[in-house]
């Protein structure tokens, strides 16, 4: 055999590969991939961070799936637990599939089962990234922290069609959206430089070894010299025999451990084995300059593997692992001399007489057991945490979802959590957490918070103990993330006190005072575009936000209303609203909304099962602004967003831009569930609670049953028509990769259907310019867009997909199937990086908020980037330019229903 694998190991022969090292080369890689996107990504992985560079990547997946580019994202349900609900609720908004790939069982931090422990990235359905990295700061270059050393594979060809068919099967496995059709995978085409990759999965449950067999037979075969880089390497019986084997038969063996680990136990388990490989004359060296993660071997200068797959027994038989296998002598030559360079210049060789300093087997084996018997305390500690309520919610959603996709059972701690998102507040200090084991860590501080202006809490430092103002301490340590939050939560003005640990080592007590905290993301913001023509206003609005515990807490009409005057005072010539991924949220502030722009009136009507329709007005007479007016929506623009785009577009004041909105026309009230207990049914409840009933998880001031989340009524545009199920149609179309593929409220069974009521006394105030002729001239942009004319030709290569099911296995016309994809995925990419990009500015007035420090600068220059390039702005920003030209006259048809 001339493989690392056997003989029965498949390999694809039409492929190229790319070494990359982890860290800035890495994430650059990943971004280029997600930017130029076409048809779809799949990213599954074991660990994700909600910090700077998870919302980087995040982010970049939310303009894909602007683009129409389908999302799916697959992530380890153990590993990526900490990412807060507002962080998977803002993927989702997007449009963005989102997955845990769950465990036999797991409660927090307690799991029973395998873990997705693979980091993979495909685009396409041709391109990939195969390797170690988790998206995290650890593996990034940030200013002052280098990333941990890992690797990776990038592949364009026929492995990453392999890998994609994979990703599909272990997202059907985890979702119920399951994915029945194909992308079509474009390949690179045959070249003279052909590279043998073989893609190698390893489930042990599900009976697929191959890469444990990769390992094995590498040393098995190798003839002359074998390299290993591994960050936590404890190999099976097998793999330690073929390693001693081949380093008797004259095999040179040198193996690259983590001289820093992040998992102290895994370098007592290596240390334990070193004497056994120095008996064998197996040289050992440790990476000094930071923690090493990274899993790749190199063999004979012709066969290379890359992956997820640790070197141990957790990868082979309690892990789900990815690897690819490469045969391709110029590249693993460039691996080998990648790998001595490491050697010579960022390692130390351990020997045999030097290690005898270090620490004894004895020694190994108290401290291998200590922190074993720790692991297992805290390992069934969790397990007893299971309570009684947290199954009966489960168990609660699934009866009213499958009576109304809307209606839901919140218990109180869900109830409280949904007040916090949709009012974009919550009262503590403004510290991002993150569980690292048993260990509780800052993530990033929000600006302008409490802990920042106390100044003293930084990102990195780890909170061992919280205290309630001057009471005793608690302990943080082992404690879940959820309950570590709650200790530090609580009233305005009162203080926790905070014992952390500095990445220096230094332990201190930071008191802070409890305030308000913003999330800034929640809230809206402006930009200013500028043109030849004058500047253009832009209000990002990403949900309808509202307050409704605090009498003078935010509300998005209220913010709106006051961007609008800041942009007007700018002198803007024109303003962009956009409600694109806006699933909704306060109804009141939808009415005040849409009267900032019309004199009075109607602004929706609502009617319940059994009552008349009632409107609902506004009554403030003041117009704040008059001029032309644009909405965007998207197939994600949901109930609130619809009902200020159909009254927008009936008071003909606003023209509606982008494609058919989702479709949910229903109202939904929240109502206590504890109003309807009787005072025995309550005591016997409350009698409940130390045996892990349904008030056992509540604090003192939470001893309630929950909340019952309901459609009570629907709602009606003032011309009659519902947008359930149907949305609002924009009267400015802008192509969309699946336009004639039927998505939102009217794929749901369970959805109330489509009627109508009559329409309620409204007057048009006809401020919109003749729509017709603005349609005309917008089209003959889009149809001279290139970009445009690529997502209408990939939509209609969906719709044809989706109309005809079979798969030709014709293999000249398949091949010409898939060249075809490329093609289009490659002028996508040309377009990426010759598009021309607009002038975005902030308004003078946030100049020093976006400015404060170096944390909100960024998000703000990140921000205004992704503007600049989004080619549905751009054509937004023309049409506001058409409806100031003096040619287009008032004309504006009739109203829709």
């Amino acid at each position: 055999m001339s493989g690392g694998s056997s003989n029965k190991a498949s390999y694809t022969e039409h492929n190229e590969v790319q070494l990359i090292r982890g860290g800035k080369d890495y994430f650059d890689k990943v971004l280029l991939m997600i930017d130029t996107a076409i048809s779809s990504i799949h990213l599954q992985t074991y660990i994700f961070d909600e910090d700077e560079t998870g919302n980087t990547i995040a982010d970049a997946l939310i303009r894909a799936a602007n683009r129409k580019v389908k999302v799916y994202v697959l992530l380890d349900g153990y590993a990526s637990r900490s990412l807060s609900s507002a962080f998977k609720h803002k993927l989702q908004k997007a449009g963005i599939h989102f997955e845990y790939f769950m465990p036999l069982f797991r409660f927090k931090s307690f799991y029973l089962g395998r873990r997705l422990h693979y980091k993979v990235i495909v685009t396409d359905a041709y391109k990939c990234i195969v390797g170690g990295v988790n998206i995290s700061n650890r593996y990034n270059d940030l200013m002052g922290n280098p990333a941990w050393l890992d690797w990776a594979i990038y592949n364009e060809g026929e492995a990453s069609e392999a890998l994609y068919t994979y990703c599909i099967e272990m997202w059907n496995k985890a979702s119920k959206n399951k994915i029945y059709e194909l992308s079509n995978a474009a390949q690179i085409k045959k070249t003279t430089n052909i590279c043998h990759v073989g893609l190698r999965r390893n489930d042990w449950v599900s009976r697929r070894t191959q890469v444990s067999k990769s390992y094995r037979n590498m040393f098995a075969t190798a003839q002359s010299h074998v390299i290993v880089m591994s960050s936590y390497f404890w190999p099976s019986r097998k793999i330690l025999r073929e390693m001693t084997q081949a380093s008797k038969r004259g095999v040179k063996i040198q193996l690259i451990l983590a001289g820093i680990s992040d998992v102290s136990i895994a370098k007592y388990a290596e240390r334990y084995m070193y004497r056994l490989l120095f008996r064998n004359k197996i040289e050992i060296h440790e990476y000094q300059l930071n923690v090493l993660h990274g899993k790749i071997a190199v063999k004979d200068k012709n066969w290379v593997t890359v992956g997820s797959y640790n070197v141990n027994n957790i990868s082979a038989y309690a892990s789900i692992e990815v690897n690819l296998d490469i045969k391709n002598g110029a590249f693993a030559k460039h691996v080998e001399e990648t790998l001595a360079h490491i050697i010579t210049n960022d390692c130390v060789q351990i020997k045999e007489g030097e290690f005898k300093k270090i620490k004894t087997d004895t020694e190994l084996e108290a401290d291998a057991r200590e922190s074993v018997r720790k692991n297992m305390v805290l390992y069934f500690k969790r397990l007893h945490k299971l309570k009684d309520d947290e199954l009966f919610t489960a168990y609660m959603n699934c009866i009213t979802e499958n009576e109304d996709p809307h209606t839901n059972y919140y218990p109180p701690a869900e109830k409280k959590a949904f007040d916090e998102a949709i009012s974009g507040t919550f009262y503590g200090i403004g510290a991002q957490l993150r569980q690292d084991g048993d260990k509780i860590k800052v993530m990033e501080i929000i600006t302008g918070s409490p802990c920042w202006k106390q100044g003293e809490l930084k990102a990195g430092d780890e909170i061992t103990k919280v205290a309630q103002g001057t009471a005793e301490p608690l302990t943080a340590e082992g404690l879940e993330i959820e309950d570590v939050v709650k200790m530090i939560r609580g009233p305005k003005g009162t203080e926790v006190r905070l014992t952390v640990k500095h990445a220096n080592g230094a332990v201190k007590v930071i008191p802070i005072i409890r305030d308000e905290v913003k999330r800034e993301e929640t809230f809206a913001r402006s930009a200013i575009i500028n043109t030849k023509e004058g500047k253009v206003g832009y209000i990002y609005l990403p949900e309808f936000y509202a307050d409704f515990n605090h009498i003078n807490g935010p509300r998005c009409a209220v913010d709106v209303k006051n961007e609008v005057i800041k942009l007007k005072s700018e002198g803007v010539i024109g303003m962009i609203l956009d409600l694109r991924n806006n699933t909704g949220g306060s109804l009141s502030d939808v009415v005040d909304m849409a009267g900032l722009f019309i004199d009075q009136g109607p602004i929706v009507q609502v009617k319940s099962s059994d009552a008349a329709p009632m409107s609902l007005p506004d009554r403030d007479k003041t117009i704040y602004y008059d001029g032309p007016f644009a909405i965007m929506v998207n197939q994600s623009s949901a109930s609130a967003s619809e009902i200020m785009a159909a009254a927008m577009q009936d008071y003909k004041r606003a023209i509606i831009v982008g494609s058919p909105t989702y479709g949910k026309g229903t109202v939904q009230k929240i109502i206590p569930l504890d109003e309807f207990l009787d005072a025995k049914t309550r005591a016997g409840l409350m009698a409940d609670n130390s045996k892990g009933g349904l008030l056992s998880n509540n604090s003192e001031d939470e001893q309630s049953i929950g909340s019952l989340k309901i459609t009570i009524q629907k709602f009606y545009r003032v011309n009659g028509g519902s947008t359930q199920r149907k949305g609002v149609t924009p009267d400015i179309l802008l192509p969309d990769a699946y336009d004639e593929i039927e998505t939102g409220e009217r794929e749901n069974k369970a959805a109330l259907p489509w009627d109508e009521i009559p329409a309620a006394n409204y007057k048009p105030v006809n401020m919109v310019m003749n729509i017709p002729q603005l349609a005309s001239m917008s089209k003959s942009r889009v149809d001279a867009n290139p970009t445009f004319q690529l997502i209408k030709e990939n939509a209609e290569k969906l719709k044809e997909k989706k109309d005809n099911n079979t798969v030709s296995l014709n293999e000249t016309d398949y091949r010409k199937e898939l060249e075809e994809n490329k093609v289009l995925s490659k002028k996508m990419e040309e377009l990426q990086k010759n598009a021309k990009l607009m002038d975005v500015t902030n308004p003078s007035a946030d100049m020093a908020k976006v400015s404060a420090d170096s944390s909100a600068t960024k998000k703000n220059a990140d921000w205004l980037k992704n503007l600049k390039k989004d080619i549905y702005i751009s054509e937004t920003v023309n049409i506001i330019s058409d409806m100031n030209k003096s040619n287009v006259k008032v004309d504006m048809g009739t109203g829709m229903k």
